[in-house]
């Protein structure tokens, strides 16, 4: 398979049936790009966006660690959760390479209401002064608060706005971000959260799999598995084979192919002086609760029945 199939996106759908689009990254940035873009969604599921602030924070120093962008968004977050419905904010570096964020914020009144959308929407002729004059007076204080504690924890400019345009609008200029780390301008090469949301908005966790051919087989193997044991739930699993169950039946749920050719490299490199001790094959003998099934799949492997008969000696 050539290098470009390899990185093609899986094909998959946003809540509102459009297909999700995701650039080639590494597969644990595809999910949360995609995590990102549902709770986005979610968001505006919930709120209208007449009720939905954008707010920018910059720093007034070049602050290029994420570490210490988190840690003086965090301190001015414990003062904003109190206080607001929920918030999600994600960190973007500026074209200079420095940190600021964008965040969402529902709130209780009506920001369109009285408040002049021209002043954004048009913004190159309107000032900053013009623009705080434009605001309705609910809006005028919850940019005053802001700004006030905004600057107590570290940060320089910061812009409260309305939302002038559409959701969609939005979720595009929020996932805008390209994540592939050579774009990266941080100090940190590893362990970057790029964004975050309030618990009453999250939708969900980055450990989920992609609805592909490869992934409907590999749910449909694991159900016909899980019910030849009796389990016709992840709870019941859990129940019965233990959290790790995973793990420990790590073998079986690779497919007979798979664990057959495992099991036959096992024992030949238990052979060699040069490897070792056999651990690996009491490994198996562990793990592989139906081995005896499996020995049922391949009846006249001569190879593989005499590596099944020395493994079952180890239990």
């Amino acid at each position: 398979m050539s290098s470009t199939a390899n990185t093609q996106p899986p094909a998959c759908f946003l809540l509102d049936g459009t297909p999700f689009r995701s650039a080639p990254l590494p597969r644990n940035f595809q999910r949360s790009q995609y995590l990102l873009t549902t709770t986005i969604i979610n968001l505006f599921c919930h709120y209208l966006i007449e009720h939905v602030l954008f707010i920018t924070l910059t720093f007034p120093d070049d602050v290029r660690s994420t570490a210490e962008a988190h840690r003086r968004l965090n301190s001015l977050m414990n003062k904003v959760r109190p206080r607001c419905l929920g918030y999600l904010y994600i960190l973007q570096p500026q074209a200079s390479g420095r940190i600021h964020y964008h965040l969402l914020v529902p709130v209780s009144f009506d920001a369109h209401d009285g408040t002049n959308l021209d002043a954004w929407e048009n913004r190159t002729m309107y000032t900053d002064k013009q623009r705080r004059q434009a605001m309705n007076p609910a809006l005028r204080a919850e940019a005053d608060w802001w700004e006030n504690k905004a600057a107590a924890y570290g940060f320089g400019r910061v812009e409260v706005a309305p939302i002038y345009s559409n959701a969609e609008a939005v979720r595009k200029y929020m996932t805008k971000q390209d994540w592939r780390r050579r774009h990266w301008p941080f100090e940190e090469t590893k362990n970057v959260r790029f964004w975050s949301c309030s618990r009453g908005l999250r939708v969900g966790t980055v450990k989920f799999s992609w609805e592909t051919p490869n992934g409907r087989l590999r749910r449909e193997r694991l159900r016909a598995w899980a019910q030849l044991r009796g389990c016709y739930s992840l709870d019941d699993v859990r129940r019965s084979l233990g959290r790790n169950w995973a793990w420990s039946f790590f073998y079986d749920l690779q497919g007979a192919e798979w664990s057959r050719q495992i099991i036959i490299t096992s024992v030949e490199q238990s052979t060699d002086p040069d490897v070792g001790s056999p651990l690996s094959m009491r490994a198996l003998a562990r793990s592989m609760s139906y081995l005896y099934f499996i020995s049922t799949v391949f009846p006249d492997d001569t190879a593989f029945q005499d590596a099944v008969r020395r493994i079952l000696e180890l239990q």
